[in-house]
């Protein structure tokens, strides 16, 4: 017996190791993820610009944080705006989340019920705090948010992938699949995006391999 007690005094100590090991492990792993939504937030939630020129109607990229108790984790809302004088294009709300057991972040786009009380949502701050779940609903069809990954220190992409994004148009009433790419750093943001029919045969937008660029530019006050 005695000759046992230094083995299992020795496989306590161990195990008691291994746990607070395997512990810490999880607490670094769960920081690291903490550290790097809030990284790719400050990085996705800015303004971007393509300025007007020759080739180019100009566009116009505005985010704002929302900041709703109504609302659990990073949310925020987005406005395109393009042309010259500027129109607006497209509103969104958006929420950036953790995929589960992965190091990877998935952004889930939403329809605002009654886009026009948000119009120019960064000069509406009080009204966008004050978002509920009954406020929006689904924009896309399941297989089309877009997944997000860490490529180093000053580079994050993401993608939509085209064998799970698939929609009906209805002004082309066919349905489509859509494949979105898109590169961001603290520079700039480039994207793209496009559609292919049923065969896989390319319908519109730009070319594999195109990023259009938009600079980040300051907040309007």
């Amino acid at each position: 017996m005695k000759r046992l007690l230094p083995i299992l005094t020795y496989c306590a100590i161990a195990t008691l190791s291994l746990t607070a090991c395997t512990s810490t492990a999880g607490s670094l792993e769960k920081n690291n993820a903490s550290n790097n939504i809030h990284e790719l937030s400050e990085l996705l939630i800015r303004h971007f610009e393509i300025a007007n020129d020759a080739d180019s109607p100009g566009l116009v990229d505005r985010r704002v944080q929302v900041h709703s108790p109504h609302l659990k984790g990073i949310w925020y809302y987005s406005q395109l705006d393009k042309g010259n004088p500027q129109t607006l294009y497209r509103q969104r709300l958006n929420h950036l989340k953790q995929i589960e057991h992965s190091s990877n972040f998935v952004l889930i786009t939403y329809r605002l019920k009654t886009p026009e009380s948000y119009v120019n949502g960064w000069l509406k701050q009080d009204i966008l705090n004050e978002l509920k779940v009954t406020d929006f609903e689904d924009y896309f069809e399941d297989g089309c948010d877009q997944i997000w990954r860490k490529v180093n220190s000053d580079e994050w992409t993401g993608y939509v992938d085209p064998k799970t994004c698939k929609l009906f148009s209805e002004r082309r009433q066919m349905h489509i699949s859509i494949e979105s790419e898109a590169r961001l750093t603290s520079e700039m943001l480039q994207i793209s995006e496009r559609g292919f029919d049923e065969a896989g045969l390319f319908l519109w937008g730009s070319k594999i391999g195109e990023l259009l660029t938009l600079d980040v530019i300051k907040p309007q006050e």
